[in-house]
Protein backbone atom coordinates (compact mmCIF):
# COMPACT_ATOMS: atom_id res chain seq x y z
CA UNK A 1 0.00 0.00 0.00
CA UNK A 2 1.79 3.35 -1.31
CA UNK A 3 1.40 6.58 0.67
CA UNK A 4 -0.93 7.99 -1.85
CA UNK A 5 -3.89 6.23 -0.73
CA UNK A 6 -3.80 6.53 2.80
CA UNK A 7 -6.56 8.59 4.38
CA UNK A 8 -5.12 11.95 5.34
CA UNK A 9 -5.30 12.04 9.60
CA UNK A 10 -4.91 15.81 9.64
CA UNK A 11 -8.13 17.62 10.38
CA UNK A 12 -7.52 21.74 9.19
CA UNK A 13 -9.74 23.93 11.12
CA UNK A 14 -11.76 26.42 8.83
CA UNK A 15 -10.28 30.02 8.26
CA UNK A 16 -12.51 32.61 10.26
CA UNK A 17 -12.28 35.89 7.63
CA UNK A 18 -14.74 37.39 10.72
CA UNK A 19 -11.88 37.45 12.88
CA UNK A 20 -9.67 39.33 10.07
CA UNK A 21 -12.35 41.93 9.81
CA UNK A 22 -13.12 42.66 13.84
CA UNK A 23 -9.19 42.87 14.37
CA UNK A 24 -9.01 45.28 11.22
CA UNK A 25 -12.08 47.33 12.69
CA UNK A 26 -10.75 47.22 16.46
CA UNK A 27 -7.22 48.40 15.20
CA UNK A 28 -8.51 51.48 13.11
CA UNK A 29 -10.56 52.38 16.18
CA UNK A 30 -7.65 52.17 18.43
CA UNK A 31 -6.24 54.32 16.03
CA UNK A 32 -8.69 56.95 15.44
CA UNK A 33 -9.06 57.36 19.11
CA UNK A 34 -5.47 57.95 19.58
CA UNK A 35 -5.21 60.95 16.71
CA UNK A 36 -8.43 62.11 18.53
CA UNK A 37 -6.45 62.35 21.80
CA UNK A 38 -3.31 64.29 19.91
CA UNK A 39 -5.33 66.67 18.57
CA UNK A 40 -7.05 67.65 22.11
CA UNK A 41 -3.89 67.44 23.67
CA UNK A 42 -3.14 70.36 21.68
CA UNK A 43 -6.09 71.98 22.25
CA UNK A 44 -7.09 74.37 25.46
CA UNK A 45 -10.59 73.50 26.88
CA UNK A 46 -10.99 77.75 26.18
CA UNK A 47 -11.21 76.96 22.82
CA UNK A 48 -14.98 76.60 23.04
CA UNK A 49 -17.11 73.95 21.27
CA UNK A 50 -14.87 71.95 18.71
CA UNK A 51 -12.94 71.01 22.26
CA UNK A 52 -15.77 69.25 23.71
CA UNK A 53 -17.10 67.68 20.68
CA UNK A 54 -13.83 66.30 20.23
CA UNK A 55 -13.68 64.82 23.45
CA UNK A 56 -17.58 63.57 22.88
CA UNK A 57 -16.61 61.36 19.86
CA UNK A 58 -13.32 59.95 21.27
CA UNK A 59 -15.24 58.96 23.95
CA UNK A 60 -17.66 56.85 21.67
CA UNK A 61 -14.80 55.00 20.18
CA UNK A 62 -13.63 53.68 23.55
CA UNK A 63 -15.23 50.58 22.89
CA UNK A 64 -12.41 49.59 20.62
CA UNK A 65 -10.27 49.35 22.98
CA UNK A 66 -11.99 46.36 24.65
CA UNK A 67 -12.74 45.11 21.71
CA UNK A 68 -9.43 45.08 20.31
CA UNK A 69 -8.31 43.24 24.16
CA UNK A 70 -11.16 40.72 23.74
CA UNK A 71 -10.11 39.73 19.64
CA UNK A 72 -6.13 39.10 20.77
CA UNK A 73 -7.40 36.90 23.63
CA UNK A 74 -9.78 34.93 20.98
CA UNK A 75 -6.23 34.60 19.19
CA UNK A 76 -4.43 33.25 21.02
CA UNK A 77 -7.31 30.88 22.31
CA UNK A 78 -8.12 29.54 18.89
CA UNK A 79 -4.16 29.36 17.51
CA UNK A 80 -3.69 27.22 21.45
CA UNK A 81 -7.17 25.22 21.47
CA UNK A 82 -6.52 21.40 21.59
CA UNK A 83 -2.85 22.09 22.10
CA UNK A 84 -2.02 21.49 25.65
CA UNK A 85 1.10 22.83 25.41
CA UNK A 86 0.68 24.93 28.15
CA UNK A 87 4.61 25.88 28.70
CA UNK A 88 5.26 27.32 25.38
CA UNK A 89 2.52 29.00 25.48
CA UNK A 90 3.97 31.00 28.84
CA UNK A 91 7.44 30.78 27.52
CA UNK A 92 5.92 33.27 24.33
CA UNK A 93 4.43 35.66 27.07
CA UNK A 94 7.21 36.23 29.24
Amino acid sequence: MNSTNLPSTTKHRPYLHEVDFMRVFFICGVLFNHTLNKFTEVMTSQSGWPYYDLKSIRMMFHFSRMGFMFMSGLVLTLNYFERNDWLTFFKKKI
